[in-house]
């Protein structure tokens, strides 16, 4: 499914709190800033939340490092950047009103490569990912 580790982990904590249209774009050669973007939804303001909320305690709980998080406050448009990988969850107007996919599908493109993971594929549970080779602060000291 993804050779990422960070990337497979990421879905996981996702599907945890049932984000929908999940979407994986690699842009790392299209990108000055990171190799992966994701961009999710959820139902409501309170599910945005919970989804973001999820990722930031797997985050912690694996001793990864959060780069900046904007938005979970009013959770209409969610933001956590984790350097490689950058989260983006959306209520589903918003995501409609900045054609966020559009923009990451020209990125990928010009990699000549399609969404890596789309909800479309039917990713299903994705199963207990393997965070053993996930970089921690810890492991790069």
């Amino acid at each position: 499914m993804q050779d990422n580790p960070l990337v497979t982990a990421i879905i996981e904590w996702l599907t945890e709190k049932k984000a929908k249209q999940i979407n994986v774009y690699h842009i790392e050669k299209s990108s000055g800033y990171t190799d992966y973007a994701i961009v999710c939804e959820g139902n409501a303001d309170m599910h945005v939340r919970a989804i973001s909320n999820n990722v930031l305690d797997n985050v912690k709980r694996y001793g990864l490092v959060v780069l900046s998080k904007e938005g979970i406050e009013y959770a209409h448009w969610a933001l956590i950047d984790l350097g490689e990988v950058i989260v983006h969850i959306f209520l589903p107007s918003i995501r409609q009103i900045y054609h966020i996919d559009e923009l990451f599908g020209k990125l990928s493109q010009q990699e000549s490569t399609k969404p890596v993971l789309t909800d479309k594929a039917n990713i299903g549970s994705p199963g207990p990912a393997d965070t053993s080779s996930i970089t921690t602060k810890e492991s790069q000291s």
